[in-house]
């Protein structure tokens, strides 16, 4: 199974979901970012998608990532009543994780501005 069956994506490529594992520190690592999940989710693997919420106001919208109950689809638990069966997850302090490259040629691309 690669990872790309996992992921939900928009018609043009762009990255909005996926089935992702829950780190021991109730962490869940997306698009470089790590996201607080429950605790007791620990060594599950969830699916989660993007969430924009407005703040209210003229605060405009916030990011959040909304994550399902371990062992049910984002859109399967969205539609499940009388109790949320999905979880609100807010980005963490945790700075965001570096990108690593296997290539040679991307090592280099992505240094070319940090060069002298």
């Amino acid at each position: 199974m690669s990872r790309s069956e996992n992921d939900i994506k928009a018609p043009d490529g762009f990255l909005l979901g996926g089935l992702r594992r829950v780190a021991k520190d109730g962490t869940i690592l997306f698009q470089r970012g790590y996201w607080q999940a429950p605790i007791e989710w620990a060594g599950e693997k969830v699916w989660v998608h993007e969430l924009w919420q407005s703040c209210g106001g003229f605060g405009g919208e916030k990011l959040f990532l909304e994550a399902a109950q371990p062992g049910l689809h984002i859109y399967e638990a969205r539609c499940m009543k009388p109790q949320p069966y999905t979880v609100v997850c807010e980005r963490t302090e945790r700075p965001d994780a570096k990108p690593g490259y296997r290539n040679a040629t991307h090592i280099a691309w992505h240094n070319r501005d940090r060069t002298p």
